[in-house]
This record gives structure tokens, C-alpha cells and sequence, in this order.
């Protein structure tokens, strides 16, 4: 983003450090773990956020718990976009994020969390372009938010399906009771792992409002209100 007009992507990531130095520039920049720490060195991220944005997903049910911390030029947060599966297992999609008033940089596994719905979000929203990284980052949090409201939605859905087929009655279920029983185990579990990222983000978000000594990345008040609806 140059002149609070948002650019062209790009996938020379040299270009994107390049540009960060510049003024009045912006600088979005999404990463796969690997691709993560020549950049993180270069912009001088946080070790230990970088441990936990690089940290293998196999190791723990959950990469991290969804969280923000605060380093003296950048933040750092752990988010979950969600879904629901058509099994009725709750699908986690895991993004660190780093932030500063120049560069917000995104992690994910596949290196593109979702950028097209995310410029489809600025595009619709270009007063939120001038607020710079503050702006950009609430996009990506109204995007992770919108994903827990409709993944609570199509657990609901669910939950009425299976109302239905214990009053109503099936011939798979009449076959064999227990498909209602491993149906509702899993709508279960899933909300239980929904309710501990999704918990979180009031606070998440609160932390990013609120402004400390020192801090080079607050939100200005023009942007309370965006962030105080997420």
C-alpha cells in the first residue's frame, strides 16, 4: 500500500523489505513458516514469537492458544479462522500474525490465508486502507471472526438435523443407534475446540485497543469503532 492506495500483489518478498523502508508505505506480507525466519531477522522480530509462529502443527492438537503479545515495535497474535466439516469435525485454520505501523506479516501453512476475501474486505472498505496497517490487520480479524459466527451456525444447523432424526426417526439410525450417539460426540467436541480459540479473542482484540507507554502500534481513534465491532 503506497499513499493509502493499496497496490498489486506481488511474490518478490526483496521487493516487499525493499518497499517497507520507503515512506508512506505499507507493506502486507504473507509467509510460510519456512519462509519466516530470514524475514523475521531482517525486520527484527521476536525470537520467541517466531519460535511460536514456525512451530510444528503435528506436535500439539493446536499449534498455540489464540493469544496476543506485545514487543516493543510489533505485536504478535495466534488466531484460528474456522469451519465445520461435513462429518462434524471442526476444522482449525492457524495464522500468526505480526504487526507494526509499517508491515503486517502473515504465517500460514500455505503461505495465502485467504487474500482474496481479504482484498475483497479492503476494496469494499477503502477508508480502512487509510489507516494503514491498524486498518489491514481489521480485516483479517473481521475475516477470523465471521469464520467462528458461521461455524457456531452450521453447528447449529446440525444440532436441529439430529433433533429431527431422533424425533422424526431414520433408517439408519433405527438400524444402528449409536450413528446418532458418535454424531452428537463429535457436534460436541467440536464446539468444545471452537470455544477455546474463539474465548480468547474478546481479549485479543481488547489488547489491541488499548493503548500502553511506548507503543508503536496502537490503534488510532478513527479505528475504535471497526474494532470495537469484531
Amino acid at each position: 500500500m503506497r499513499n493509502r492506495v493499496l497496490g498489486e500483489p506481488s511474490t518478490d518478498i526483496g521487493q516487499a523489505l525493499r518497499a517497507a523502508s520507503e515512506p508512506d508505505v505499507v507493506v502486507w506480507i504473507e509467509l510460510t513458516p519456512a519462509e519466516l525466519p530470514p524475514v523475521a531477522e531482517r525486520l527484527g522480530l521476536h525470537l520467541h514469537a517466531v519460535e511460536d509462529a514456525t512451530k510444528p502443527r503435528k506436535e500439539l492438537e493446536f499449534g498455540q492458544r489464540t493469544k496476543l503479545d506485545r514487543y516493543p515495535t510489533h505485536v504478535f497474535l495466534y488466531l484460528y479462522r474456522t469451519s465445520l466439516g461435513q462429518d462434524g469435525v471442526l476444522q482449525l485454520d492457524d495464522i500468526a500474525v505480526f504487526a507494526s505501523p509499517r508491515v503486517v506479516v502473515c504465517v500460514h501453512e500455505i503461505g495465502v490465508m485467504a487474500h482474496e476475501d481479504l482484498a475483497a474486505r479492503w476494496a469494499e472498505h477503502p477508508e480502512l486502507v487509510k489507516h494503514g496497517s491498524a486498518g489491514l490487520l481489521y480485516g483479517l480479524l473481521d475475516l477470523v471472526v465471521d469464520s467462528h459466527l458461521q461455524t457456531v451456525d452450521s453447528i447449529s444447523d446440525r444440532v436441529d438435523d439430529m433433533e429431527e432424526l431422533l424425533f422424526d426417526g431414520a433408517d439408519d439410525i433405527d438400524d444402528d443407534p449409536r450413528v446418532l450417539q458418535r454424531r452428537g460426540y463429535a457436534t460436541r467436541k467440536s464446539l468444545v475446540r471452537l470455544r477455546r480459540v474463539a474465548q480468547p479473542m474478546r481479549e485479543l482484540v481488547g489488547g489491541i485497543m488499548r493503548s500502553e507507554e511506548d507503543d508503536s502500534t496502537p490503534v488510532d481513534t478513527a479505528m475504535m469503532p471497526y474494532y470495537q465491532d469484531v
